[in-house]
């Protein structure tokens, strides 16, 4: 409501210490009894104004329990609201999931909201943000042909509005051959990165070869 409405969203005691003066547009307060009813309402007043090729899963911690090992699932937030994504924190665990550091408890009524955001969104959408358990929440986007975007990249709003002073060589993904027609059937791709995401270029993550090239040349003696 705050990226459609260029609003800023305040919780009560944050309204009392702001130092300028800030009318109130909408209340929120008391408007719903839990937040799937919260959700619900969303859906149908907020969605259809969204963008609906991007949308930003912020979950991390729900009723007390950790559904996001990593802090910066947030991070890229600002961009979302910028797009004017819908944005959300709910699980994507139906039943009792687990990952390395311990269980996670089933949530079907997030999932079953979580369905019907995927089913509003225009395929294939970019879900920034992040969720775990990893593979269950991949394996939901999956279903309804939307793709994961690890954005735990701060400013990237900031960065999509500039512009580069010099070409610079794109990578094109190769044209499919004459002759050769896709037929009705579930095809694999097998696939090697070393990152696919905004994350890879505001951290040294993206230096990990020249790191590893150095090791096996000292090792090596080249």
């Amino acid at each position: 409501m705050a990226g459609l409405e260029n609003l800023l969203p305040l919780t009560e005691i944050q309204l009392k210490i702001v130092p300028w003066d800030a009318p109130v547009t909408h209340d929120l307060r008391g408007r719903w009894n839990d937040s799937h009813q919260a959700y619900e309402w969303s859906i149908k007043n907020l969605l259809p104004r969204c963008d609906r090729t991007i949308a930003h899963s912020a979950g991390h911690t729900y009723d007390g329990v950790d559904i996001g090992h990593d802090p910066a699932v947030i991070a890229a937030l600002d961009y979302s609201v910028s797009r004017k994504a819908f944005v959300y924190n709910l699980s994507p665990a139906a039943k009792t999931d687990k990952y390395p550091d311990g269980p996670v408890p089933g949530y079907p009524k997030d999932v079953k909201v979580y369905r019907k955001i995927l089913q509003r969104l225009e395929a294939p959408a970019a879900v920034y943000g992040w969720a775990e358990p990893e593979w269950t929440w991949a394996s939901l986007l999956s279903r309804y042909n939307h793709y994961a975007m690890c954005g735990s990249t701060t400013n990237l709003s900031f960065h999509a509005a500039l512009c580069p002073v010099k070409k610079v060589r794109c990578y094109r993904q190769s044209k499919r051959p004459a002759g050769v027609k896709l037929e009705d059937k579930t095809y694999i791709a097998f696939m090697v990165s070393e990152g696919d995401a905004p994350r890879v270029a505001g951290s040294f993550f993206g230096g990990a070869w020249e790191s590893r090239i150095a090791v096996q040349s000292l090792s090596t003696g080249a």
